[in-house]
C-alpha cells in the first residue's frame, strides 16, 4: 500500500490480509516504507516486529463434491446451467470462504487442457457433515468440437480451507456425459449474432465438392 505523510509526522496503518495454508512456522511481520528513493536515509525504512506472529491452523475439514447436475445436451455458443453439491465430511467445520471452479473436459480427469467455464464463491463456512448446493447459471459453452464431454467441479480451487491430508479429493466429474453439438450455418442463409470483445463463435459449414465458400462479416 502507498501512503503520504508530512515531514516529522507519524503514520499509523492497519492492514488485514489472508495467509494461505501450508505453513505453520512463526514468521515476523516486516514493514517497509519509501521503497523507491535515492536518499541515503532510505536504508532504515524496514523494521521487523519484536515478537513473532504465531499462526495456528484450524482443525482440518474435508470438502468433497458429492454430485453434479448437468443437461444431457448442449450447443456451442449457447448457455447451460450446472449445479453441484459439496459436503464437509470431516468432524470439524470448514472455516472462512472459498471458490468452486467448473470445467469442460474430454474425460473424467482434470488437466490443464480443460476449459474453465466459471467460478462460484462460497462464504459462511460449512459445519461438520453439512452440505451446500451451488450453481453456475447461463454460462456459454465455449468453442469445442462436437462430441461427449464431462463437467468437472473443483471445490476450494485456491486451497483456502485447511484440509490436511484430504486436499486431493476436492474434484469430481459428472456421472453422465454432456453431448455437445456445433451450430450449423446454412449456405445462402444469413445468420445474425453479436460478439463482445474477446468472445468467440464456432459454426459448422458443409460445402459441396467443387464449390467455393465466401464469408462476409459486417459490423
Amino acid at each position: 500500500q502507498m501512503f503520504t505523510a508530512t515531514i516529522g509526522a507519524f503514520l499509523s496503518v492497519c492492514t488485514i490480509t489472508r495467509r494461505p495454508f501450508g505453513s505453520v512456522n512463526s514468521p515476523y511481520l516486516m514493514v517497509t516504507g519509501g521503497a523507491a528513493s535515492a536518499v541515503e536515509l532510505e536504508t532504515n525504512n524496514a523494521t521487523a516486529s519484536a515478537q513473532p506472529l504465531l499462526i495456528e491452523l484450524p482443525p482440518p475439514a474435508d470438502l468433497v463434491v458429492d454430485s453434479i447436475t448437468t443437461p444431457a445436451h448442449g450447443t456451442v455458443n449457447a448457455p447451460i446451467t450446472v449445479s453441484w453439491t459439496v459436503t464437509n465430511q470431516a468432524g470439524n467445520p470448514a472455516q472462512g470462504s472459498w471458490s468452486d471452479s467448473v470445467y469442460l473436459s474430454l474425460d473424467d480427469q482434470w488437466d490443464l487442457s480443460d476449459r474453465l467455464l466459471g467460478r462460484v464463491a462460497h462464504s459462511g463456512g460449512l459445519a461438520a457433515g453439512g452440505s451446500y448446493v451451488a450453481e453456475l447459471a447461463n454460462v456459454l459453452l465455449p468453442p469445442a468440437l462436437a462430441g461427449q464431454y464431462r463437467i468437472i467441479v473443483r471445490s476450494d480451487i485456491f486451497n483456502e480451507v485447511h484440509e490436511a491430508a484430504d486436499e486431493g479429493n476436492n474434484a469430481r466429474a459428472s456421472a453422465d456425459p454432456l453431448e455437445i453439438e456445433v451450430p450449423v450455418l446454412v449456405v445462402g442463409v444469413t445468420t445474425t449474432t453479436a460478439l463482445a470483445t474477446g468472445q468467440e463463435r464456432l459454426y459448422k459449414v458443409t460445402v459441396a465438392a467443387g464449390e467455393t465458400l465466401r464469408v462476409t462479416l459486417g459490423s
